[in-house]
């Protein structure tokens, strides 16, 4: 029973990521300024594409009734939308990413030209378009319908793959990158000072991931430091008690005699001591270790995420000036 609801549970998450990687397509009604097509070819028309974008990878069609509605209500232009504004409410209205819009004509007896563009609903812009000639006919008409499709979308998803890539490079021209010690901004350099007061002017998340990191880091270090002086004084302890054992008379050390059994006692005293700064020392060293690494981590994270939340064009770049003062000549960098 687990492994069917976790099968089931698995083929539902699935389903829910290829519906929201799907992109809605909302067709509008057909086009013809000269009114010299028929309603069958403008209904073949309409429904040809809208199966052929169902066809399409990554995109449905929107439903055709419901498009019709929201037209009707908001009077929406019937001769193809110019307006940016209708173009974005429309998508909107329909949930739709891109809108199809299709126009025909009788080009001779028996054919037709079509002539289709997408609009891109965030921008209210063209994307692509593409035509065809087809036969009137019914099989000429889903024919020409299936060419002009796939044209179409050859044009899209090359032009989508393309203003991803640019906009990836755009965007990772605005990151920071670390190398060891050293970070770059838009090709300026900049130490760890100036990275953390660039990051607290710009990345509230950032600049928290780092401090947490150097908080680690301090402590950290703190745990070295005192560990290795714990281990350290607990070793020489131990040292300095094994001579002065061993400089001892036979009488002290042996045990049947009270300066013997006060040596002893001293002996085990010190031994114990130094033991346990040796523990302590030791545990401490090792807890440091962890803890500086974890504070290096969250360093290094802080620069991944001010270039997932933080990176834009809007920050202002990095300036160098020469600067003079009282004490001389120095280098003053702006943000």
């Amino acid at each position: 029973m687990k492994r069917i609801i976790i099968i089931f549970s698995f083929v539902v998450s699935a389903l829910c990521t290829f519906a929201l990687d799907t992109k809605k397509v909302a067709i509008l009604e057909v086009v013809d300024k000269e009114n010299k097509l028929s309603y069958h070819q403008k209904l073949m028309l309409r429904s040809s594409l809208a199966e052929e974008v169902n066809k399409a990878a990554g995109f449905e069609a929107y439903d055709r009734s419901n498009i019709d509605a929201i037209m009707k209500e908001h009077d929406f232009q019937r001769t193809g939308l110019v307006s940016q504004d209708q173009v974005r409410l429309l998508g909107e209205m329909a949930g739709a990413a891109y809108i199809l819009v299709i126009e025909g004509a009788v080009s001779s007896i028996g054919n037709l030209f079509v002539s289709t563009t997408i609009l891109d609903v965030e921008t209210g812009q063209m994307t692509v378009s593409a035509s065809e000639n087809m036969e009137t006919t019914e099989s000429g008409l889903r024919k020409g319908c299936s060419s002009l499709a796939r044209k179409l979308f050859a044009k899209l998803i090359a032009t989508t793959e393309t203003l991803a890539k640019e906009e990836e490079r755009i965007a990772q021209e605005y990151n920071v990158f670390r190398d060891k010690k050293e970070y770059t901004y838009m090709g300026h350099k900049m130490n760890k000072k100036d990275y953390v007061n660039f990051i607290k002017a710009n990345c509230s998340e950032a600049y928290k991931q780092y401090m947490k990191g150097t908080t680690f880091k301090k402590v950290g270090w703190a745990f070295f430091g005192i560990g290795l002086s714990f281990a350290v004084a607990g070793s020489a302890e131990v040292a300095i008690t094994e001579l002065r054992w061993s400089s001892r008379s036979y009488d002290m050390m042996n045990p049947d005699s009270p300066e013997g059994k006060k040596f002893r006692n001293q002996y085990n005293s010190y031994m114990r001591l130094g033991s346990i700064g040796i523990v302590v020392g030791g545990a401490m060293f090792v807890t440091s270790i962890p803890l500086i690494s974890v504070g290096v981590a969250k360093q290094k994270k802080s620069v991944s995420i001010y270039n997932e939340r933080c990176s834009s064009p809007s920050i202002p770049p990095l300036s160098f000036n020469l600067t003079a003062g009282q004490n001389g000549l120095g280098i003053a960098m702006q943000f």
